[in-house]
C-alpha cells in the first residue's frame, strides 16, 4: 500500500510512515502563525484540483515558475503545480540552468529550532532559494533568519541581508572564511527571455548565464559590504593596515577567491 498524503497542523504535506518525519518537522519549523498555516492549506488544496485539470497556459517567466497558486511569502511551497501547469521545463528550449548543480545533494539544515540531516537539496540561483524533495514532491526553502547554515558536503550557505535596488533582502550566501571578519561569496546567474522570430533573424530560446561570484564582508556583526579592490578592502582594517598591506604585496593578491580566502585568513589570524 502506497503512502497517503496528509497535512499537517502547520499546512505542511506529511505522511502516516515514520520515513517522513524529518520533512515534515522541516516544513514546519517555517510555519509560525494560524493565518499562514490555512493559506498554505488553501493553496494545497487548489493545487490538487488544478491537477485533475488539463490546462493549455505558457509560462511567461521562470523567475515566478515556482511561486504558482500559492503566496510568496510562504516559507515552503509545493511545486508540483508548475510540473502540472506548464510540465518542468524539458519540453522548453532553454540554455543553461538556473542551478548551482542540477542534482539533489545530502545537506544538513541549521535552524533555531532544531538540525535536519541528510535532506537532499540544491540551490537555485537565480530564484536565490533552495530545493529539497521527499517522494511527496519538490519544495521551496526560502531564505529566512531563523536558518543558521546549510551545510553540504563541498560549502557552507548562510543566510545574510543586503541592499539590493534600494531594499534590504534577505539571500543564501556561500561562507568562506569566519572570524573578526566574515567572508561571503554570493552566486549569480542572469536569464535572457526568449527572443520571438523577427525578420531576418530566428527566434532564441531563453537562456540562462552563470556570472563571477560577487564577493561580500562584515567586521564583527556589522553591515554586509561588497569588496571592492584590495586597496579598499584593507582600508576597511585600519588596526592591522600595514601587515595586510605587506602580506598583500608578498603573496600578489588580488581580487580571486582564493586570494581573498587567503587574506581574510589572514587577518582573522591576527
Amino acid at each position: 500500500m502506497g503512502t497517503t498524503l496528509t497535512v499537517g497542523n502547520f499546512g505542511c504535506p506529511t505522511a502516516v510512515n515514520a520515513t517522513n518525519t524529518n520533512y515534515y518537522y522541516l516544513c514546519s519549523a517555517f510555519y509560525n502563525s494560524a493565518m499562514m498555516s490555512r493559506i498554505f492549506c488553501l493553496g494545497f488544496c487548489v493545487g490538487i484540483l488544478v491537477s485533475t485539470v488539463s490546462v493549455g497556459q505558457h509560462l511567461t517567466s521562470y523567475r515566478h515558475a515556482g511561486r504558482v497558486g500559492v503566496d510568496v511569502t510562504d516559507q515552503m511551497m509545493l511545486l508540483d503545480s508548475r510540473r502540472v501547469l506548464y510540465g518542468d521545463g524539458a519540453t522548453e528550449e532553454t540554455i543553461g540552468t538556473p542551478y548551482l548543480a542540477e542534482t539533489f545533494d545530502s545537506a544538513d539544515v541549521y535552524t533555531r529550532k532544531g538540525v535536519f540531516v541528510a535532506v537532499p537539496m540544491r540551490l537555485n540561483i537565480y530564484e536565490d532559494y533552495l530545493e529539497f524533495k521527499n517522494k511527496e514532491g519538490v519544495y521551496i526553502l526560502d531564505p529566512a533568519l531563523n536558518i543558521d547554515r546549510v551545510d553540504f558536503r563541498d560549502y557552507r550557505l548562510v543566510v545574510e541581508k543586503t541592499d539590493v535596488g534600494g531594499k534590504m533582502k534577505l539571500g543564501f550566501f556561500e561562507l568562506l572564511d569566519s572570524g573578526k571578519v566574515t567572508l561571503l561569496a554570493k552566486k549569480v546567474v542572469s536569464y535572457r527571455q526568449p527572443q520571438p522570430v523577427k525578420a531576418m533573424e530566428d527566434a532564441k530560446p531563453g537562456r540562462f548565464t552563470k556570472k563571477d561570484d560577487e564577493y561580500f564582508f562584515k567586521i564583527q556583526k556589522g553591515q554586509l559590504m561588497e569588496v571592492g579592490s584590495i586597496k579598499k578592502f584593507i582600508e576597511q582594517f585600519p588596526d592591522k593596515q600595514n601587515e595586510l598591506k605587506e602580506f598583500a604585496n608578498k603573496e600578489k593578491i588580488d581580487r580571486k577567491r582564493e586570494d581573498l580566502v587567503m587574506l581574510v585568513q589572514y587577518y582573522n589570524s591576527l
